[in-house]
């Protein structure tokens, strides 16, 4: 029911109150969906973006760095990955959507992300694979670790990588990410989603049901950080990892994952069609997680991590 209210307040900028919903609470239910409102007479007026995305300085900046494109902005969508599956060409790769809010986001096994309106970033990026380039398990691995690269730079420390596609800075989730991969009848075209958050939403601890993902934003960890920059640094790491697909990691990415590894010496629950619990043993050049059972090493190609203790 109160999915029609937020589509009017995106469309509209404003919802009135009624029967079902007071003033009161439609100001709660929204700032609970991290969309920002003031209160009216009738009801509640969606606030203006203080920092809104720009398309001519993204575009533009991109260019400069050589990294040919078509781009999108919206200021609300229900998945920027979704669009991108749907809408994409041939003739437009590589392509990047970005949108101000997105209302149904969401991550790998279809787990809602949670974002601020006009505060976050939300990007997903069409890439084409070109014929003999192949696919493997190591691709959300190399794009993590390309992003740890830039929160670092930003100046956040503690930053770790929760395998496959999680990233983590202080033990409390700030971005994940999400590949998918499209087939038509000429080429096979990546789909690489990121949300990374930069602003504090306290429902998002509510949200997740579980203290192992807790999350940060760089607001928390930095203090406020001027967002197309954010954008910028981030789509040009994106593109430079997607431009050189290793088919496994090389030494050096081997060392980088040590170094930020959020599992490493915590013992770990893994789901597949059955449930697994043991030691974390790190992962292979492969990008197979490695788990310790009773002694036994077994290797892990996907699942779901969804215990982890000391």
């Amino acid at each position: 029911m109160f999915q029609s209210r937020t589509d009017k307040l995106l469309k509209d900028g404003k919802v009135k109150a009624d029967n079902h919903y007071s003033c009161d609470q439609l100001y709660s239910e929204f700032s609970r969906l991290g969309i920002p409102v003031n209160a009216t007479d009738d009801g509640v007026k969606l606030l203006d973006i203080v920092d809104p995305l720009n398309h001519e300085r993204i575009s533009s900046t991109l260019l400069e760095f050589k990294r040919q494109h078509t781009l999108e902005i919206h200021q609300y969508i229900d998945s920027t990955n979704e669009h991108l599956v749907t809408t994409f060409n041939d003739q437009n790769l590589p392509a990047i959507c970005l949108a101000e809010y997105q209302l149904k986001g969401h991550g790998r096994r279809g787990t809602h992300w949670h974002s601020t309106y006009g505060k976050d970033f939300n990007c997903s990026i069409a890439w084409p694979i070109l014929s003999g380039q192949r696919v493997t398990g190591v691709m959300s691995l190399v794009i993590a670790l390309s992003l740890v690269n830039v929160l670092e730079d930003l100046g956040l420390s503690n930053v770790e990588v929760k395998w496959p596609n999680d990233l983590f800075v202080g033990g409390r989730k700030i971005a994940g990410i999400l590949i998918e991969q499209v087939f038509n009848s000429t080429m096979l075209t990546l789909i690489v989603g990121v949300g990374l958050n930069l602003f504090k939403l306290p429902s998002r601890d509510n949200m997740s049901g579980n203290r192992e993902f807790i999350a940060t934003s760089v607001e928390e960890e930095l203090g406020t950080l001027e967002r197309n920059m954010i954008a910028i640094k981030l789509i040009d790491a994106i593109f430079a990892a997607l431009s050189e697909i290793p088919e496994q990691l090389d030494t050096p990415m081997m060392l980088a994952w040590k170094r930020h590894d959020y599992l490493r010496d915590k013992n770990i629950t893994i789901k597949q069609k059955n449930i697994s619990q043991g030691l974390y043993q790190g992962i292979d050049s492969s990008g197979h997680l490695l788990l310790n059972i009773d002694g036994k090493v077994l290797k892990f190609s996907s699942g779901h991590i969804t215990g982890v203790s000391k």
